[in-house]
C-alpha cells in the first residue's frame, strides 16, 4: 500500500514592517553566491518560510521524503558591508532592505532622472523573479498527485443487476469529495504567494464551501486568494483541466485485478470558472453519484472486493 502525504508548515513567523535593514551574513564559492545566500538568509529573517513536506510511505517503507521551502519576499536595496575569502569561501556581509513579494504595478525602480543603478535594478528583479519561481515549484508540487491523491471516495450502497437481456452490471452510490488536507495545504500556499488584493488583482482562486461548513477548513483560513502574477492561476488551471477527475472501478481478487471500468465524473462539480481570470474550487459536493457499469463477459466467481479510487482522465 501506497500513503502519500502533503503537508503545509509556516515555521518562522515575522514582522511584516521592512522599513530596516537585516544585516545578514552569506557564504558561497563565489561572491556572487555569497551575497545571494546573504539575500534568502536576510528575506526569511523578515517573512518567514513555509516549508512543504513530500512523504510517500510503501509497504512501510519510506520512499520518499522532500522538503521544499519558501519565503514571499525579495530584496529591495542592499549595501555590502565586507567581503572576505576564508578556506576557498567567500563571506559576505550586507545590509538587505526586505519588501514581500506583493508588487502591484510591478514597478521595479523609480527614476527622477537619467542616472540608473543597474546593478541595483539587476539584483531586486532576480531576487522577485527567485521567489516567484520558487512559489511556481510549490503550487506544482502541491497538485503534482492530482486528481489520485486529492479525493475521498466513499460507498453508500451497491448492487448486482440483470438488464433487460439478462446481461449482469453493478450500480452503486459513491460520495467523492476533496480531501481535506489537500485543500488545507493548497490554502496555506495560496496565502503564502498571494501578490495582490480584491481591488487590483488580475486573476483570483476562490476555495467556495457552502454555510456553516467550516469545520473542513483550518481557522481563520481565508477562501479567496488574489493574483496579480498570472503563473500560479495557469499551473492550477492546466493541471485541473488536464487532469479531469474520473472515478475508477476495479472488481479484484485480493491484489489481482479483475476487471476495472472508468467512470468519468463532472468536472464542475469540483472545479469551474466564472470567468477566463477565475478558478472555483468547490468544495461542498456531499449528494451521492450514481453509477452504473456493465460486466459483459467478465469472470465473477472469482471476484472477491470491488474498490474505488480516483485518477486523471489521462490515465483512464
Amino acid at each position: 500500500m501506497i500513503k502519500f502525504i502533503i503537508t503545509c508548515v509556516i515555521v518562522l513567523l515575522a514582522s511584516t514592517a521592512h522599513s530596516n535593514p537585516v544585516r545578514a551574513t552569506g557564504v558561497g564559492a563565489t561572491e556572487d553566491a555569497a551575497r545571494r545566500h546573504a539575500f534568502q538568509r536576510a528575506i526569511e529573517s523578515k517573512v518567514g518560510t513555509l516549508l512543504l513536506t513530500e512523504v510517500v510511505v510503501q509497504d512501510q517503507r519510506l520512499v520518499k521524503d522532500d522538503i521544499f521551502d519558501f519565503s514571499s519576499g525579495y530584496v529591495d536595496r542592499f549595501t555590502v558591508i565586507s567581503v572576505e575569502q576564508r578556506s576557498g569561501q567567500y563571506i559576505v556581509v550586507a545590509d538587505v532592505w526586505v519588501s514581500d513579494s506583493k508588487i502591484k504595478s510591478r514597478i521595479i525602480s523609480k527614476n527622477t532622472t537619467s542616472t540608473v543603478n543597474g546593478s541595483a535594478i539587476s539584483e531586486k528583479v532576480a531576487s522577485y523573479t527567485n521567489t516567484k519561481q520558487q512559489g511556481d515549484v510549490l503550487v506544482a508540487k502541491a497538485v503534482e498527485f492530482y486528481p489520485s491523491r486529492s479525493f475521498d471516495v466513499a460507498l453508500r450502497n451497491s448492487d448486482f443487476k440483470l438488464d433487460s437481456n439478462r446481461q449482469v452490471y453493478y450500480t452503486a452510490q459513491v460520495s467523492v469529495t476533496w480531501t481535506k488536507s489537500f485543500i488545507q495545504s493548497l490554502q496555506e500556499i495560496l496565502a503564502k504567494i498571494e501578490d495582490g488584493d480584491k481591488s487590483s488583482a488580475s486573476t483570483t482562486v476562490m476555495i467556495a464551501d457552502a454555510p456553516n461548513d467550516d469545520n473542513f477548513f483550518r481557522p481563520n483560513a481565508r477562501k479567496s486568494y488574489y493574483f496579480n502574477d498570472g503563473k500560479a492561476h495557469r499551473i492550477l488551471t492546466n493541471i485541473f483541466e488536464r487532469r479531469s477527475p474520473v472515478l475508477v472501478v476495479s472488481f479484484n481478487q485480493g491484489i489481482k485485478n479483475i476487471h476495472s471500468a472508468c467512470v468519468p465524473l463532472s468536472t464542475n462539480r469540483y472545479f469551474s470558472q466564472a470567468r477566463i481570470d477565475d478558478i472555483r474550487i468547490n468544495t461542498y459536493q456531499k449528494d451521492l453519484i450514481s453509477i452504473a457499469v456493465p460486466l459483459y463477459n467478465v469472470d465473477l466467481k472469482s471476484v472477491t472486493e470491488v474498490m474505488f479510487s480516483v485518477i486523471g482522465k489521462d490515465q483512464c
